[in-house]
């Protein structure tokens, strides 16, 4: 056995021995030397020979023997002479080149001896700094931040000057990939520094990129390295910024850093520590045959095994190289010491391994694949498995904006990788538009390039559509004609016909009626075959349907066996996808605010008489003699099956159709907040906007955007033609447009300027006989915005505070474009944007579809509490029944009401309050009052103004009294006329 102190030798003999006749077993006495050969620098004469020895200790030794030689380089970092600090950098940077993934490993510690030293006045060892950053950089593999390396080392050397560089650098890349220790461990101290300091935008920037780099974490257990440094920082933030939005920036990271470090026991790893690590070596050594030299290599040995646990590397021939070469000098027999170096491995690997059982395995798979998935520079998903087996039904569960849509149209065009390339993915659509009036039915579904690729035949299309109820009629009608039920049987119907591998299913249930619902139920359990993917807020179609359920955690899917009952009975957290509450999110609608004219909430602000409609191409009306009323206290639900008419009643009412016979009335100042049922369609134009821009463009001009193309407000070009020849025969003027309004003796008046430039007075009546009732109304309604206009200011702060009410927080209002958005918050924007002009009557087409439980029990208690009128379309009958008492039931075109007796008692509890008002006595006007003298004071009663029932009782009382020769002084003084 070969033996000697290399520590002993002189440095020239170093060197010597480094380059011609080093071996694995001297490595510990290297070791021991490297602090002698660092002070040589300092000398003149051997400073040479200490650059080159050293560079040949970097490059033989054990490429995990960092742990052994950081703290003799870090020492020489604080040395007083300059030249071992430099020398001691430049090794640092020598073993960053020789052995990049190993140094990579270690980058918290170095990262922080570095920065310390980057401030060193010496000019040498500051350039050998900035050369050291930049060889320790490079050991990033990370692909995200590869480009920004140099941008972050000059954040650290120049930290006044570069830091919002840097920052900025880091918040515009989109991380797609792991983030590791040495990704992590680079960026970390820009991170912490910039949360310390003073300016806001630092502080919201580098929380913005502690969230995102957590969410990416490759493995939880590494929070546990960096959690010391950021939960502090984030911390203090929350605590003491002073804008509300960065605080709860901060709030949230804050709250991911704990999730993910709360997930960070890897109990296998942690159970095993460094002395069950020297006791597994020493139980198969002879501890009697050992003295220094040998336990010294038993040692080392031991402490490469141990980088290689906290490290996870699990290569075989990795671990025989940290063990067999250091034994050799312990254990001389080579069979004896390949069975100990086997044995070793064996007992350290079951320790750390965990194997873990997936009772689904014996089933067929469909698709075994992991991907991540992003959207814009959200990461949606990261390197999560996807693993789903033939015939299942998995429910996508997950909070709106997780992405699960953009998963299934990912799948649907074939974007993720490893995903199979024969599989047949169909992604069912929310929603069907008939853009062509003369397209049928059947002509929509035959002209898809799908159906046409598969070539199935007219026949084969016109069966399935007939399977799902669709009558001739229908077939062979226009698709414009269908109701938001019909259209998605008929979006149901074109994937069926394709036979699909996976059947991608979002919101499939949306303007469903309980029928239709039923009968897809019954359908997808048929499909023994298929798999399905879905998307639903109908908790009970989820619970009928799934066999499966996966889970959005952390950015990865997690798979749970059971329907959502059985899901939520693993993870009770989980109850918010039944319950409707709104204890995690709350929304709150404006004041509507005073109606002139209108004291009491059950008087009628909008009415429908008598009301006839029939779309041009249907077979038989939609509408037959229709009456209806709203009020501010009405709480009604409309319902009825799928193609009833409910959505055509709702626009007839706000306008947006004309009833081909009947009265529709609205008070004048009335303002009104429509949510169709196809809501997307009040932003599809602006998806490159934030919300906030939106809305700020819709209210801008000083009236709403969005309501000036109804039919009920347009003139069209024959309307106007009517009128000319009408003013022409009757010898009117030709009115342009019409200036204010003021209040008559009977009714309003208003102030018309002809196209001769001629001004004058019409009441409103002379208008509407003159043709110009949609002129009318579009200034009423121009006016009842005005009178909002003064309460409202359109500045972002405001429009903020505003849909901060529907759950919309800054960084999805202020920061990220419509279009970038989940459905469930785009509801939201429509919803806030509608209601932005404080409207007195809300009426909401399908409102529910999009929305996550706790935003659905939100809206709920908004809707309680509203003090404005509601008229609301929805199949969830959980939700209508809970907040509204009134129902409108519409069947073949005719309209009956239930429950509005509730209108009758409402009225009859004001009155009663009103009588006992008036009755009550107001004892300290009764009661006489002195002054402090003693001496009563006089109060003189406070003249009320008389009503005209008043009035014309006193007048009839008076001439009573005046025929009977009676003094009328006291009623003179009632009415005023004592003067």
């Amino acid at each position: 056995m070969e033996s000697f102190d290399f520590s002993t030798l002189d440095i020239y003999a170093k060197i010597q021995c480094l380059e011609a006749n080093y071996k694995k077993w001297m490595e510990p006495s290297v070791v021991k030397s490297l602090e002698s050969v660092i002070q040589l620098a300092a000398d003149p004469k051997l400073s040479e020979n200490a650059y080159l020895a050293g560079d040949l200790m970097m490059k033989n030794i054990n490429p995990y023997s960092f742990n052994t030689i950081s703290a003799t380089l870090f020492a020489g970092f604080t040395s007083m002479k300059w030249q071992v600090k430099h020398l001691s950098l430049c090794l640092l940077g020598k073993f960053a080149r020789y052995h990049p993934r190993q140094t990579a490993n270690h980058m918290p510690e170095i990262m922080k001896q570095l920065i310390d030293i980057s401030s060193d006045p010496k000019k040498e060892v500051k350039t050998q700094t900035s050369a050291t950053f930049m060889d320790v950089g490079s050991t990033i593999d990370n692909v995200d931040i590869k480009h920004l390396v140099p941008v972050v080392i000059s954040a650290y050397m120049n930290p006044s000057q570069e830091t919002q560089n840097a920052l900025d650098a880091l918040v515009s890349t989109p991380f797609v990939n792991d983030i590791d220790i040495p990704t992590l461990g680079f960026l970390a101290p820009l991170l912490t520094k910039s949360m310390r300091e003073r300016k806001m935008v630092y502080q919201r920037r580098a929380a913005v990129v502690i969230e995102t780099l957590m969410k990416l974490l490759k493995n939880p257990v590494y929070a546990k390295i960096f959690y010391p440094v950021l939960e502090p920082v984030l911390t203090k933030g929350y605590n003491e910024i002073a804008e509300v939005e960065i605080r709860n920036v901060c709030l949230n990271s804050r709250n991911v850093l704990n999730t993910v470090y709360n997930l960070g026991v890897n109990k296998s790893i942690e159970s095993f520590t460094l002395d069950n690590c020297n006791e597994t070596f020493y139980k198969q050594l002879d501890v009697n045959a050992m003295n220094d030299e040998k336990n010294a290599l038993v040692q080392h040995s031991i402490s490469l095994v141990w980088t290689l646990i906290q490290n996870e590397i699990k290569d075989d021939a990795i671990w025989t190289s940290c063990m067999e070469p250091y034994l050799e000098n312990v254990v001389t027999e080579t069979e004896k010491r390949d069975a100990i170096v086997t044995e070793i491995k064996t007992v350290i690997m079951r320790s750390i391994t965990v194997d873990e059982y997936n009772p689904e395995d014996d089933e067929e798979n469909l698709c075994d694949c992991m991907f991540s998935l992003a959207y814009g520079t959200r990461v949606l998903l990261h390197q999560t498995p996807f693993r789903v087996k033939i015939g299942r039904k998995y429910g996508l569960v997950g909070p709106n904006g997780a992405g699960k849509s953009t998963l299934m149209k990912a799948i649907a065009n074939k974007n993720l990788q490893e995903f199979p390339e024969d599989l047949k993915s169909v992604y069912v659509e929310h929603d069907i538009q008939g853009n062509n009036d003369d397209t049928s039915v059947l002509q929509y579904v035959a002209k898809d390039s799908k159906i046409i690729e598969i070539g199935i035949s007219n026949d084969d299309i016109s069966r399935g559509l007939a399977n799902v109820g669709f009558d001739d009629n229908m077939i062979h009608g226009p698709v414009t004609a269908l109701s938001g039920g019909w259209r998605m049987k008929l979006a149901l119907t074109r994937a069926m016909l394709m036979a699909p591998d996976m059947l991608l299913l979002d919101e499939p249930t949306n303007h469903l009626d309980q029928f239709a619902i039923k009968w897809l139920v019954d359908y997808l359990k048929g499909l023994t075959r298929t798999t399905c993917l879905i998307v639903s807020h109908d908790t009970r179609f989820l619970d009928a349907v799934c066999t499966n359920i996966m889970h959005y955690e952390n950015l990865k899917l997690k798979s749970y066996r059971g329907n959502l009952s059985d899901f939520v009975k693993q993870k009770p957290e989980a109850k918010q996808y039944y319950e409707l509450t709104n204890e995690n999110v709350s929304f709150q609608f404006p004041e509507p605010g005073p109606l002139e004219g209108v004291k009491s909430l059950t008087k009628a602000v909008l009415k429908m008489k008598n009301c006839y409609f029939q779309y041009a191409t249907a077979l038989k009306p939609q509408l037959i003699d229709v009456s209806i009323q709203v009020s501010m206290a009405s709480r009604v639900a409309i319902v009825g099956v799928n193609g009833a008419g409910k959505s055509t009643l709702i626009k007839i009412l706000v306008g947006e159709l004309e009833p081909n016979r009947g009265i529709i009335e609205r008070h004048p100042n009335v303002r009104v907040a429509y949510v169709a049922q196809h809501a997307f369609h009040h932003i599809e134009n602006h998806l490159d906007k934030t919300p906030v821009e939106y809305i700020m463009w819709r209210y801008r001009a000083g009236f709403d955007k969005e309501q000036t193309d109804k039919d009920s407000l347009t003139l069209t070009a024959e309307e106007l033609e009517a009128i000319k020849q009408k003013a022409k025969e009757n010898k009117y003027l030709v009115i342009g447009e019409i200036l204010s309004r003021r209040t008559g003796k009977r009714e309003n008046e208003y102030e018309c300027k002809s196209e001769s430039e001629i001004t004058q007075w019409f009441v409103k009546t002379e208008l509407i006989q003159m043709g110009y009732e949609k002129m009318v109304k579009e200034f009423d309604e121009k006016l009842a915005m005005e009178t909002m206009l003064g309460q409202r200011k359109l500045t972002t702060g405001e429009i903020q505070k505003h849909l901060d009410n529907f759950g919309l927080e800054p960084q999805f209002a202020q920061h990220s474009k419509i279009g970038m958005l989940s459905g469930g918050q785009k509801v939201k924007i429509v919803l806030g944007a509608c209601m932005w002009n404080l409207p007195h009557v809300v009426i909401l087409d399908e409102p529910t579809n999009f929305l996550d439980r706790d935003s659905l029990g939100a809206l709920t208690g908004a809707i309680k509490s509203f003090k404005g009128g509601l008229l609301l379309i929805s199949h969830n009958e959980e939700f209508y029944k809970e907040i509204c008492p009134e129902k409108w039931l519409l069947d073949s075109g005719n309209l009956s009401v239930f429950g509005s007796e509730w209108m009758e008692e409402v009225e009859k509890a004001r009155k009663k309050a009103e009588k006992d008002k008036a009755r009550t006595l107001n004892l300290e006007e009764a009661e006489d009052k002195f002054d402090s003298l003693g001496n009563k004071i006089e109060v003189v009663p406070e003249k009320k103004e008389l009503n005209r029932t008043d009035k014309k009782r006193l007048l009839k009382q008076k001439k009573d009294m005046e025929k009977q020769g009676l003094d009328t002084y006291e009623i003179d003084l009632l009415l005023g006329l004592d003067a």
